[in-house]
């Protein structure tokens, strides 16, 4: 009696014991394919400042251009929500024909921005020019590139660093210059970042960063005598790839 008990109950844990279930492991994936939302230096839009500062009437040469403009540099930084391609290009605010003055290479055009009279706007004082250094993206070190859509660009002149007006500038894997947008081998990230500084490099006697002689002012009836306030306004249009 005492043998054929113990059989019933190994049977019924054996028999329990075939129904339990297993535990379960899932590897579950979230994520989402969505227009990246991005922010410049923190909000929708941002103001980079060159204060070049205060400029007597008196050291703007008669004949040459003034040379003296300081060197300021300010960074730029682009925040997105995923990770994305990025691109710009610069255009000028103010689209008066570019001077080209006794001495200055007609290539400056490409990259000259007009500096011009803050209370006559279609009157141009001087030019200015940017480039770019430090260029990062998700705190890595990258390149910018610039593809051969600008304006003026013939490809040998302007360095592979300078803003050229116009044309379509992206952060990339390799340094590029002059190629086609397609061609551009831009870099996946999500934050990028440059620093951009004014030019005052010299060439053919003119800085990159310059002021108009005073008979060039006066051909465009210009006074400067009780002084002027001047300005320029460069506006950089992101997109996502090119």
């Amino acid at each position: 009696m005492n043998k054929q008990t113990l059989g019933i109950l190994v049977a019924s844990v054996l028999a329990s014991a075939s129904v339990t279930a297993a535990p379960v492991a899932n590897l579950k994936i979230n994520g989402d394919i969505k227009p990246p939302t991005c922010t410049v230096n923190g909000g929708d839009q941002a103001d980079l400042i060159y204060n070049l500062g205060a400029v007597s009437p008196s050291v703007i040469p008669q004949s040459a251009g003034y040379n003296g403009l300081p060197r300021v540099t300010n960074t730029l930084t682009v925040d997105c929500d995923a990770a994305t391609y990025l691109t710009f290009k610069a255009t000028d605010t103010y689209q008066n024909p570019f001077i080209q003055p006794p001495g200055m290479n007609i290539n400056v055009s490409a990259t000259a921005f007009n500096l011009v009279d803050v209370n006559a706007p279609d009157k141009t004082i001087g030019g200015i020019s940017y480039m770019w250094s430090k260029i990062k993206a998700d705190g890595k070190e990258a390149y910018l590139s610039r593809a051969n859509d600008g304006t003026n660009d013939n490809g040998t002149w302007n360095s592979g660093i300078y803003i050229v007006k116009d044309a379509t500038i992206g952060w990339t894997k390799t340094q590029q210059k002059f190629v086609d947008p397609s061609n551009l081998d831009l870099i996946s990230a999500k934050e990028f970042s440059a620093s951009i500084n004014n030019i005052t490099i010299k060439n053919y006697g003119w800085s990159a960063t310059y002021i108009l002689s005073k008979d060039e002012l006066e051909k465009q009836s210009v006074d400067i005598s009780d002084g002027i306030d001047y300005t320029s306004n460069v506006m950089l249009t992101f997109n996502f790839g090119v």
